[in-house]
């Protein structure tokens, strides 16, 4: 698994990205540890992202859609680079970086909106 420190460079990518909001998300790795936790630290090449949704909402009592689409976005960086840094090696953090982003992208989780069926 990654060290917090990449999930908080991740973050910062978002923010830089305007894919979520100028806000403190350590909270929501605490978060993501007990998501893990009650999985049994499995690793899904599949990131089930209703499981996720209900979790977010559940944990966070949060009726706020822009809160918690936040929330989601950084709940679904946070298991990528945990499923990316399980299954590969990377030369360098920052081609693990590098992937996670295009990943991210490409899975469609800066789209990812609380209310929506799919992301």
């Amino acid at each position: 698994m990654p060290q917090t420190r990449l999930h908080l460079v991740f973050d910062d990518y978002l923010r830089r990205t305007g894919t979520i909001s100028n806000k403190d998300y350590t909270i929501v790795h605490d978060w993501m540890g007990s998501f893990n936790q009650e999985r049994g630290r499995r690793i899904y090449a599949n990131i089930n992202v209703e499981e996720v949704k209900e979790w977010i909402v559940k944990k966070s009592g949060s009726t706020d859609e822009a809160e918690l689409t936040d929330f989601l976005r950084v709940a679904l960086g946070h298991l990528f680079l945990d499923l990316l840094s399980y299954n590969f090696v990377f030369e360098s953090e920052y081609e693990f970086m590098k992937k996670a982003a295009e990943g991210y992208i490409d899975r469609g989780y800066a789209n990812c909106n609380v209310n929506l069926l799919l992301c």
